[in-house]
């Protein structure tokens, strides 16, 4: 998720921003229908793991960032959000972090850094896709080495002024290739790119 003006959250991690009406919903279990195993940095599986975990019976919960923002998740009470729920919890997570000592949330490992040769053998095992949601940290140390293959950017139609960037701390121009596009009827867009070889 990403706003006009390329924040994925607020200055003090806000996030009750996104567009998900039940629309965005049934596209997010599209797409991880196609996966088995979630990536995310230290604070997207903190907020994910306060959230997602009773998601199917509190829908219209809460999430909390770090930073000890609260804020209520941009969701739609549907079917799909109920799905979405189920392939969160039931999905393998591995969780990026230095600072964690433990990681508790139903099949969830935790790593202390992206080792390039770790995703890759991880990415060469028979299975499906890996996904990784938010955690622009994690996102930016992976475009480091190489190792994400597709890039699906959701625009919201919001201008945040200010905020975390979705793509930090790169050294170097990252050169991409549009593949497709999808509007949704909210106005929020999707761009799909894979990396120029």
């Amino acid at each position: 998720m990403m706003s006009l003006d390329g924040f994925m959250a607020g200055p003090r991690g806000e996030f009750d921003w996104p567009l998900a009406d039940d629309e965005f919903e049934r596209h997010v279990d599209d797409l991880m229908n196609d996966a088995d195993t979630i990536l995310l940095g230290r604070n997207t599986y903190q907020m994910f793991a306060g959230y997602w975990p009773t998601a199917a019976t509190s829908p219209t919960g809460t999430m909390k960032h770090s930073g000890s923002t609260e804020f209520v998740v941009p969701t739609s009470v549907s079917n799909a959000h109920d799905e979405v729920a189920r392939k969160m919890n039931s999905y393998r997570k591995i969780v990026f972090s230095k600072t964690l000592k433990k990681v508790e949330w139903n099949n969830s490992t935790l790593l202390k850094e992206v080792d390039p040769k770790e995703i890759s053998r991880l990415k060469q095992h028979s299975g499906k896709d890996m996904l990784v949601l938010g955690s622009g940290r994690l996102v930016s140390a992976l475009m480091k080495f190489g190792l994400i293959d597709e890039f699906r950017v959701w625009i919201n139609p919001i201008i945040l002024g200010q905020g975390k960037p979705l793509f930090g701390a790169l050294d170097d121009r990252q050169n991409l290739n549009l593949v497709r596009t999808k509007t949704f009827d909210s106005g929020l867009i999707e761009l799909c790119y894979e990396r120029a070889m």
